[in-house]
């Protein structure tokens, strides 16, 4: 089984910042503690079990609602971190959850704002990265379009414009669109299984950045 370590690690750093060298080190199973522990004193584990459970409750309703996984939470292990708004990788500019579980086959995980609002939800589905071949970019770009026009990530689907792609090692394939009015969203879709497998609410600018910032396809070279 996978430790929670590993767990609240990929949860923190992989969605929360798209950082590459964090996630291709998370595929490795090569992680730190120290990196782990990166801006310890912003990052707190949470007291407030009411506001607690009605977080998870939505986190559970949107997994559902998005990706179809009903997740029993009794076999699971489990992770609630609070995520201070000055901790240097938080460019949401507020105060937000880090909620997750995983049971050593499947992770879930979702930042979602002390308001309801989520920032990022998606899953580890334990698609092995030595084991796949990245999906072609034209059929992850169909892939990505479909689903956020069929789940209404976004007001108007018209406005979607793609970027580019981040992607990082072979398993998944992020998919980085702009719209609106400096707003952008990455889409990842999972090499293995060809589905969506996340998303991720970002400024435009922040959207820019991960498609420069990661080349695997070109490179060769995780993170």
């Amino acid at each position: 089984m996978k430790s929670k370590k590993l767990v609240a690690l990929a949860l923190l750093a992989v969605i929360s910042v798209g950082a590459g060298k964090a996630y291709a080190e998370i595929s490795k199973n090569t992680i730190s503690k120290n990196k782990l522990m990166t801006e310890k004193v912003s990052i707190q584990v949470s007291d407030n079990k009411d506001k607690e459970d009605k977080l998870k409750e939505i986190v559970l309703k949107a997994l559902e609602k998005y990706f179809n996984e009903k997740i029993d939470v009794n076999g699971s292990e489990e992770i609630v971190q609070l995520i201070k708004a000055d901790v240097e990788w938080n460019s949401h500019g507020k105060d937000y959850y880090t909620i997750g579980w995983e049971n050593g086959e499947k992770g879930w995980y979702c930042n979602i704002a002390e308001d309801g609002e989520i920032f990022e939800l998606g899953m580890d589905t334990g698609t092995d990265w030595k084991k796949v071949d990245l999906i072609d970019l034209e059929e992850a770009k169909k892939i990505a379009f479909d689903f956020v026009k069929e789940k209404k990530l976004i007001d108007n689907i018209n406005e979607l414009e793609f970027l580019g792609e981040a992607t990082i090692g072979p398993d998944t394939c992020g998919v980085v669109y702009k719209y609106g009015e400096d707003k952008g969203i990455l889409i990842s879709v999972d090499s293995g299984t060809k589905k969506v497998r996340g998303f991720t609410y970002k400024s435009e600018s922040d959207a820019r950045k991960c498609v420069e910032n990661t080349d695997y396809r070109d490179s060769g070279t995780l993170g």
